[in-house]
C-alpha cells in the first residue's frame, strides 16, 4: 500500500482505488494508459508529479450520519449509510483535527444528523477547505433548515474559532431537498470575512464559501504555470478565459500590455477575482455571465482562449464560437478525458492538438486534470 489508510483496509472508503499499487509510479502510468484509450494520435507527456500525498488534499467534503450520540463522520454509502472516514491521510492534518473536534461537540450543540432513510434531522455534511500557505480556513455546514443556525453560530463563536483562531471563513448552508445534492442556494455567512486568502505562485487569489478551486495546491501551481509558458511563448495579446472561477488561469495570464478577460456565471466567484485584481493591481477584466451567452454577443477579437468548463465539457454552441473567434492558441483544461476527447474532435478541422499534460490532481484515485494545449491550423495556400 502506497500510503498506510485504515479506512481502505477495513473498505469504508475505496476512493483512492490506486493506492495498493506497488509504486506511485505505477498509479501515473495506469493513468496515462487510461487518457491514451481516448488520445493514441499523441504521445502524452510525461504526467506532472503530486510531489508529496500525505497531507497533500486542502478540501474535504464530509457526510454526516448516525445519531446524535454516536455521530458519524465520513462517506455516504449506495444504501445511505454512511461510512466512519476520520483522518484521510490525503487531507491536510488541521483539516482532519477540526473534523474531530466538530465531532465531539455534535451532541453538546444539538446537532441532529440527516438521516437520508428517515429523511429527517439537520446536519447534512462539513465541507473544509484549508490554503496551505496563507493557513487560513473556511468551515461550511449544511443544514436541511433553519433549526439549528444559532446554534451552529455558537458552535464556531465560542468552540472553533478559540481552537482554530486562523478560521478566517465560517458559513451555513441551507439544502432543504431531499436528494443527493450536496449544497443549496442559501449561504448565510456566520464571521467577519466572507473570502479566505489562498497564496499561488506569487498570486493571492481569494476564495468564498461556493468557489471552485483546485484540491491540491502545488499541483494546481504547475497547472497554472504550464499555461502561463504556453501564452509567453506565443505572445498572446486578447486572451479570453471562459469558466474563469475566482481568476487563477487570468491571473497566471496577465501581464504588461495584454488584455484578460475572465467570464465566469458565479457572481460570488467574480466578486473574488475582482478583489484579487483590485488588491494585487492586475489589469483583469472580469464578467458575471453565462459563457455561452457571453460568448454568442462577444464581438471583441482574442488571440487565446482558455476553458476550465465543468466535468461535462463544453457545448456545440460555445464551440461554434471559439472556432469563429478563431484564436492562434487554445488551451483547454479538463478533469474528463472522455469529454475532452469528444471536444477536441470537434475542433479537430480548426485546430491542431500540439500537447496533451496530465497532472496529478488527485492522487491514488483515477482522476487527473489535463492541459490540452491546441493551436489554429495553417491555413493552405489556394493558386
Amino acid at each position: 500500500m502506497i500510503v498506510e489508510c485504515p479506512h481502505f483496509k477495513k473498505k469504508q472508503c475505496n476512493s483512492c482505488s490506486l493506492i495498493t499499487c506497488k509504486s506511485y509510479e505505477d498509479t501515473l502510468e495506469e493513468k496515462v494508459q487510461d487518457v491514451a484509450v481516448f488520445f493514441p494520435e499523441i504521445n502524452l507527456s510525461k504526467v506532472e508529479k503530486c510531489d508529496y500525498i500525505s497531507a497533500s488534499r486542502n478540501k474535504a467534503k464530509i457526510a454526516v450520519g448516525g445519531t446524535i450520540d454516536r455521530p458519524i463522520l465520513g462517506v455516504t454509502r449506495s444504501a445511505g449509510d454512511i461510512n466512519e472516514v476520520l483522518n484521510c491521510p490525503l487531507h491536510l492534518d488541521e483539516i482532519n483535527s477540526v473534523l474531530q473536534l466538530i465531532k465531539e461537540k455534535i451532541k453538546e450543540y444539538n446537532l441532529t444528523p440527516y438521516s437520508i432513510r428517515e429523511k429527517k434531522g439537520e446536519l447534512k455534511y462539513i465541507l473544509l477547505y484549508k490554503s496551505e500557505r496563507s493557513q487560513e480556513m473556511m468551515v461550511r455546514f449544511v443544514l436541511r433548515s433553519k433549526e439549528a443556525l444559532d446554534r451552529i453560530r455558537l458552535l464556531y463563536q465560542n468552540i472553533l474559532l478559540k481552537s482554530f483562531p486562523n478560521i478566517t471563513v465560517a458559513s451555513v448552508n441551507i439544502q432543504p431537498v431531499h436528494q443527493a445534492i450536496l449544497e443549496g442556494s442559501d449561504e448565510i455567512i456566520l464571521s467577519k470575512d466572507s473570502m479566505i486568502r489562498s497564496d499561488l505562485g506569487g498570486n493571492t487569489l481569494y476564495l468564498a464559501p461556493k468557489s471552485f478551486f483546485q484540491v491540491t495546491s502545488h499541483v494546481a501551481e504547475k497547472l497554472y504555470l504550464k499555461a502561463q509558458k504556453c501564452i509567453d511563448d506565443s505572445d498572446s495579446k486578447n486572451i479570453l478565459d471562459l469558466f474563469c472561477g475566482v481568476g487563477a488561469f487570468a491571473f497566471y495570464s496577465a501581464k504588461k500590455g495584454r488584455k484578460v478577460v475572465g467570464v465566469e456565471l458565479s457572481q460570488e466567484a467574480i466578486d473574488c477575482g475582482l478583489r484579487s485584481a483590485k488588491e494585487a493591481n492586475i489589469d483583469v477584466e472580469f464578467v458575471a455571465q453565462d459563457a455561452t451567452e457571453f460568448i454568442k454577443a462577444n464581438k471583441t477579437k482574442f488571440d487565446t482562449v482558455i476553458t476550465n468548463p465543468p466535468r461535462r465539457g463544453l457545448n456545440s454552441d460555445i464551440i461554434s464560437k471559439i472556432i469563429e473567434l478563431d484564436p492562434e492558441l487554445f488551451l483547454y483544461s479538463s478533469c474528463n478525458p472522455q469529454s475532452l476527447r469528444r471536444d477536441i474532435t470537434e475542433l479537430g478541422d480548426h485546430f491542431d492538438l500540439i500537447e496533451l499534460i496530465p497532472f496529478d490532481m488527485f492522487p491514488l484515485t483515477n482522476h487527473l486534470e489535463c492541459l490540452a494545449v491546441l493551436k489554429k491550423k495553417a491555413r493552405k495556400e489556394t493558386k
